[in-house]
C-alpha cells in the first residue's frame, strides 16, 4: 500500500530536550526526539518487557504514523487538530499497553493506570491494531 500526499513532508530525528514527536506546518516536517525512543525504551525495560528494542520500534512506529496523520489532515484539507482530550488519549495509551501483554503489563490495571472495566476490551483493541498496523494478528501465544 502506498499514500501519496500532494507535497513532500520530511521526518526528522532530533535531540529536544524533551520526549516528544510533532508536526510543523510551517516546516512541513515531522520531527520525532531522541528522548522520545529514550524514554521509550527505558519505560519498556522497566516493565521487564521481553524485548524493549523491539517495543520500542513498535511505539516510535505509532508515533510516526500519528504525527504522519497530523500531516495528512494539514497538507490535505483545512487545518484542525484531532487530538482527543489528554485523559481520554492516555488511557488509550496505557490499556493498548496493557493488552499487548495483559499479563506482563498486570501492574498497568494493578496500579489504576486503567480502570478495571476498560481493561476488559484492552486485548482486543490491542489486536485489532496489531492487524491494522502491521498486516497481522500477533502469536496465539502470547
Amino acid at each position: 500500500m502506498s499514500f501519496v500526499l500532494p507535497e513532500d513532508v520530511r521526518l526528522i530525528g532530533a535531540q529536544c530536550d524533551e520526549a516528544n514527536a510533532f508536526w510543523s506546518s510551517d516546516d512541513r516536517t515531522v520531527t520525532i526526539c531522541f528522548e522520545d525512543a529514550d524514554l521509550s525504551q527505558t519505560t519498556f525495560e522497566k516493565a521487564g518487557d521481553e524485548d524493549p528494542s523491539a517495543a520500542t520500534l513498535g511505539a516510535e512506529r505509532a508515533t510516526f504514523y500519528h504525527e504522519l496523520g497530523h500531516a495528512t489532515l494539514d497538507t490535505s484539507i483545512d487545518p484542525a487538530d484531532v487530538h482527543e482530550y489528554d485523559l481520554a488519549r492516555m488511557y488509550n495509551f496505557q490499556c493498548w499497553i496493557y493488552g499487548a501483554d495483559p499479563q506482563g503489563n498486570a501492574f498497568i490495571v494493578d496500579e489504576g493506570l486503567v480502570p478495571e472495566d476498560r481493561a476488559d476490551s484492552c486485548e482486543a483493541e490491542y489486536d485489532r491494531m496489531s492487524r491494522a498496523w502491521l498486516g497481522h494478528a500477533r502469536p496465539a501465544s502470547a
